[in-house]
C-alpha cells in the first residue's frame, strides 16, 4: 500500500488502532487523516482514503501529530513551538498554545489521564492536563492563537 497526499516531507505518524486511522504530518503544513484498516488487514491502495485534511498555514511546519480519542481532537506540534488543537474531522482550530521556545518534536497522549506530553528541541518535556471539557484546555489559548496569527502574517510577508 502507498498513501500519497503530502507535498512536503512526512515528519510524523500516529496510528489510532480503535478506528484504524493513520494521521500523518508534514512540512507542507498539513495533517492527513487516512482510513486504512486494522494492522495486517490494511485496505488496498484503492480502498484507502484520506478522510480529513488539516491546514496549519503558510510556512508553519508540522513536526508532530497525535490523536486524542477521549476528546476526539488532533494535536499538532509546530516547528515554531506551538501546539495546535483541532476538531478532528471539521478541521477547526480550537486552541493554539505557545508551548515551547523551540520546535516541538514529539507528542504523546495519555487518554485515561487526559494528559498530553510534548518534547521539544528546547531540551524540555512538558505535561498538559486537559480539563473536563476539551474547550477548557488553557485560559490563555485565545491570546496564544492571536499571537500565532500575527506571527503567521509576518511569515507570509517575509
Amino acid at each position: 500500500m502507498r498513501l500519497e497526499g503530502h507535498e512536503g516531507s512526512v515528519r510524523s505518524l500516529h496510528f489510532e488502532s480503535t478506528e484504524s486511522y493513520l494521521f500523518s504530518s508534514s512540512y507542507d503544513a498539513n495533517v492527513c487523516i487516512w482510513s486504512i484498516g486494522a494492522p495486517g488487514k490494511e485496505a488496498g491502495a484503492g480502498n484507502s482514503r484520506s478522510i480529513g485534511f488539516l491546514k496549519s498555514g503558510p510556512k508553519l511546519k508540522v513536526k508532530a501529530v497525535v490523536f486524542c480519542p477521549r476528546t476526539r481532537q488532533v494535536v499538532t506540534g509546530l516547528e515554531q513551538g506551538y501546539l495546535v488543537i483541532w476538531t478532528t474531522f471539521s478541521g477547526t482550530v480550537q486552541h493554539v498554545i505557545r508551548a515551547h521556545e523551540h520546535s516541538i518534536i514529539r507528542l504523546v497522549w495519555l487518554d485515561s489521564e487526559g494528559v498530553l506530553i510534548s518534547a521539544s528541541e528546547d531540551k524540555t518535556i512538558k505535561f498538559w492536563k486537559f480539563r473536563n471539557e476539551p474547550t477548557e484546555f488553557l485560559e490563555e489559548a485565545k491570546q496564544q492563537k492571536e499571537e500565532m496569527d500575527r506571527e503567521t502574517e509576518e511569515f507570509t510577508r517575509a
